[in-house]
């Protein structure tokens, strides 16, 4: 997934898969800093699963950069993401970089600016390698109140952790009465988009 440039839509039941050399399932950008009067980008995300490879080393052909992670947020995105759950991180779940002065917020707020980043304290990233990480914050982050997210194995039917094309079956639903099933975010108030 791959937002930019004022982006405000918004996205449901997304599913994405990263091989090993894969760079990030999402890349959430903007605005460009360099262009001050740019509309800061506003993507909602809500019931999405991102699967990583737990070897991932990132070797893509039309990226910008090699830093691994599943998901990357930068360039002061704003945002509201929920029931989303990472799993599969053999680096880091989320990268935080290039930050800008989006606030970062795990309470839903009740504002209709596009200047915050909310991502609910229910959101799921699963690292199960000794050197992963939930969240990473590089190049203007480090002031930003970090978030936090659950480290929960989200027990899915049959999903890979070393993914690739040529996997013959895949089942990526979470296991019947399983924790994916007890914790789950209402849509945001009074939009009837999401489920």
């Amino acid at each position: 997934i791959d937002t930019d440039k004022g982006y405000a839509g918004r996205i449901q039941f997304a599913y994405i898969v990263l091989t090993e050399g894969s760079n990030h399932g999402a890349e959430m950008d903007g605005p460009n800093l360099k262009d001050p009067e740019g509309l800061r980008s506003f993507p909602q995300l809500y019931n999405a699963l991102f699967v990583g490879h737990i070897f991932n080393d990132p070797n893509p052909v039309s990226s910008d950069d090699v830093e691994a992670a599943t998901v990357r947020l930068r360039e002061g995105t704003g945002g509201i993401f929920g029931n989303i759950v990472v799993t599969n991180v053999g680096t880091s779940g989320i990268l935080h970089s290039k930050c800008d002065d989006e606030d970062f917020l795990q309470t839903f707020p009740d504002r209709d600016d596009r200047n915050y980043l909310y991502w609910s304290e229910n959101n799921i990233i699963f690292v199960s390698e000794e050197n992963s990480v939930q969240h990473t914050y590089t190049e203007r982050c480090g002031d930003k109140t970090p978030f936090s997210s659950l480290n929960v194995n989200p027990r899915l039917v049959l999903q890979s952790t070393s993914p690739e094309p040529t996997d013959k079956f895949i089942d990526p639903r979470p296991e019947e009465g399983g924790f994916l099933f007890q914790q789950v975010d209402d849509p945001p108030p009074g939009d009837d988009f999401f489920e």
